[in-house]
């Protein structure tokens, strides 16, 4: 909420006709006040000297605000902008409960930080990727402290499945995390991505991701892959990965572009980043076929 003294029509005499209150998550000042967000619901003005307060709702949690306000006379005049009140909301935990695909995607559409997806049981055919956080820019904020959950502790009662690793076709990625913090995936399956099944992009600043009873089975790339752009000096820092199960049902994809002809066996690549925790996982076949001719690489 927002509380002030109220001003006067003439200075500090009278009654002001109304108020005009804005809010932005950039600091406000005469330059971008008309760019501001404006509270459409505001209070009446009280004689001067009183004492009044107005809630601002549907702002984000865990965001900076800067709220300001103007008072308005009779004729239309307005007051100089007041002094500038910068607040943090509460960074309070929403939980969305999502059924079927079509819900998980919406979900995705308006996701803000501070937000936990709860998977019910089941198979999710994945037909786009699912993308966390934007690309990387100096005036934004990342995503923060969002976590993909399925709601049984076995992670194989909740299934992201891609069309395959043996299948080019979308989505050949089934998940991308880029500008945020603390993402988790927890108590879920992925399995069957062309490329990866996750891909952590560290030029987009994507740090403090963690990975807690997942079961990654099957993609012709990397099972994950933490990016870099080597012209870029942004990485994905601080990462997780426990107790989880790191998989090919058999062996990995061929792929004739590597080392003359190879299969791809990369379980994990951090190919920019550090402090990364790998622990208590278990990894299987991640190899060639045993009576291959062509190398792992």
């Amino acid at each position: 909420s927002l509380a002030w003294t109220s001003p006067g029509d003439d200075g500090e005499e009278g009654t002001a006709a109304s108020y005009d209150i804005r809010f932005s998550t950039v600091p406000l000042n005469a330059d971008n006040w008309n760019e501001a967000d404006r509270l459409v619901s505001t209070p009446l003005p009280l004689k001067a000297g009183s004492l009044q307060e107005v809630s601002v709702p549907d702002l984000v949690f865990g965001q900076e605000y800067h709220l300001a306000l103007r008072a308005v006379d009779d004729a239309g005049n307005q007051s100089p902008l007041s002094n500038v009140v910068s607040a943090e909301t509460s960074a309070t935990n929403r939980e969305i409960r999502i059924s079927n695909r079509d819900q998980l995607y919406a979900a995705l559409k308006n996701l803000e930080s501070y937000t936990t997806l709860i998977l019910a049981e089941g198979t999710y055919d994945l037909n786009r990727a699912l993308s966390f956080g934007m690309a990387w820019s100096k005036d934004g904020k990342p995503l923060t402290n969002v976590t993909l959950r399925g709601e049984a502790e076995d992670a194989g009662g909740v299934v992201l499945q891609g069309p395959g690793m043996s299948r080019n076709q979308e989505p050949k990625i089934l998940v991308r995390v880029r500008y945020s913090r603390n993402f988790t995936l927890e108590n879920l399956t992925l399995r069957g991505a062309y490329f990866h099944l996750v891909q952590i992009h560290g030029e987009d600043d994507a740090d403090g991701i963690h990975f807690n009873n997942v079961h990654l089975l099957d993609a012709g790339q990397q099972l994950v892959k933490v990016s870099k752009n080597k012209s870029i000096a942004r990485f994905a820092d601080g990462g997780v990965i426990e107790n989880s199960f790191i998989a090919f049902s058999d062996h990995a994809r061929y792929s004739p572009d590597i080392l003359g002809g190879a299969y791809y066996t990369h379980g994990i690549d951090v190919l920019g980043g550090s402090d990364w925790v790998i622990r208590k996982n278990r990894f299987e076949n991640i190899r060639a076929p045993h009576d291959s001719e062509h190398p792992s690489g």
